[in-house]
């Protein structure tokens, strides 16, 4: 990630990499199939036109993949359990940050 670049490719590849890592081959044929619309941001960027509704997202997320990953890598499933509860968890707070957001109208010409 960084440099500007968009991370809904490298966002998925980790998420399938966690299936993987599951030995769930179910779990993964259903990564698959869901494809890229598992990632919330991709999501809400189509349904903006585009626009990246959370522009500073990038590091808390990667916060959090970092430490599911290093529950994996140390073999830990309680932790990594954990934290991937966590990262849906604050996932799901940050989408709906965004729909409570009280819509802006545009200024009446009366």
């Amino acid at each position: 990630m960084g440099m500007g670049k968009p991370t809904d490719e490298v966002d998925f590849q980790f998420h399938m990499a966690v299936a993987t890592a599951t030995n769930n081959a179910r779990f993964r044929t259903f990564l698959e199939h869901i494809g890229r619309r598992m990632i919330p941001r991709v999501k809400f960027k189509s349904v903006m036109g585009g626009i990246d509704p959370l522009p500073s997202r990038d590091h808390p997320i990667l916060d959090e993949h970092r430490a599911i990953a290093d529950a994996i890598s140390a073999q830990e499933p309680e932790t990594a359990r954990q934290a991937m509860r966590m990262h849906l968890l604050t996932g799901m707070e940050r989408y709906r940050s965004l729909v409570a957001r009280p819509k802006h109208k545009p200024p009446t010409t009366d």
